[in-house]
């Protein structure tokens, strides 16, 4: 959102310029950011771009700006800074670690509360690549003193989705006991207590996507399509595992 306040509407030379409102950034690095000349003559456009150019560098919750007798105006309101980033509910720390790289907010950098609901989806996302499709979380934001928060995640990761069935649909030759040999997921029996293959697993599905195209390539087919590999939710902790096969 672009926000522009002047008392005129024609171009106007700028020189001198005044800031309010910050506290952490000082004036040299806001003239710096915003591209703020002296001695300019500053249109409507040029001035809306300078408010761009503060706006992207995420600092920012507010600009604003006004000319008033060749006096540039700029009145900002700073975006508060992460303190403190506590994910509770993860107990290993290498995949806390991993998550914490690759979330868009993180400790030291400026909080922009829009940027949570994408970081929520990375945080599920990482979870459903290791077979938590059920994670639920709820997000708490401590705002302190120094114009900084701490913002907590509070994470429920649920059960590990298992594999309940195995489908192969399609033109396939092979039966599907043939097909289940060469791909690495298992369906989920009581047997099998130890192993990992029966939950599921996005990288290990684009795994047997890859296996079972090398599988018919190597029997002649060498215009294998996979068309498609998805899941058919049946409860809170199974899902079908199905893979389409169109071996040419």
């Amino acid at each position: 959102i672009v926000f522009f306040v002047s008392t005129h509407s024609k171009t106007e030379v700028v020189s001198k310029i005044t800031i309010n409102g910050n506290s952490r950034i000082t004036n040299e690095t806001i003239i710096l950011f915003g591209e703020i000349e002296k001695n300019k003559d500053y249109s409507l456009k040029e001035l809306n771009d300078v408010i761009k150019k503060l706006y992207l560098t995420e600092f920012f919750k507010v600009v604003e700006l006004e000319i008033e007798d060749g006096e540039l105006i700029v009145t900002i309101e700073e975006n508060p800074i992460v303190q403190n980033l506590v994910l509770n509910g993860i107990k290993a720390e290498k995949f806390k670690e991993k998550i914490l790289e690759i979330l868009s907010i993180k400790e030291r950098t400026s909080f922009i509360k829009s940027k949570l609901k994408k970081d929520i989806s990375i945080i599920k996302r990482s979870f459903e690549d290791v077979g938590y499709y059920f994670v639920k979380i709820d997000t708490k934001i401590i705002e302190n003193e120094n114009n900084t928060v701490d913002l907590i995640y509070e994470i429920d990761l649920g059960k590990k989705t298992k594999i309940s069935k195995i489908k192969f649909l399609g033109d396939k030759i092979y039966k599907d006991r043939k097909l289940l040999s060469v791909i690495t997921s298992e369906e989920a029996k009581f047997w099998k207590l130890i192993s990992s293959n029966k939950y599921l697993n996005r990288e290990r599905i684009n795994l047997d996507t890859r296996l079972l195209t090398n599988f018919y390539k190597n029997k002649g087919y060498y215009n294998i399509r996979v068309n498609n590999s998805y899941v058919n939710f049946l409860n809170d902790e199974s899902f079908e595992l199905i893979f389409d096969i169109n071996p040419g």
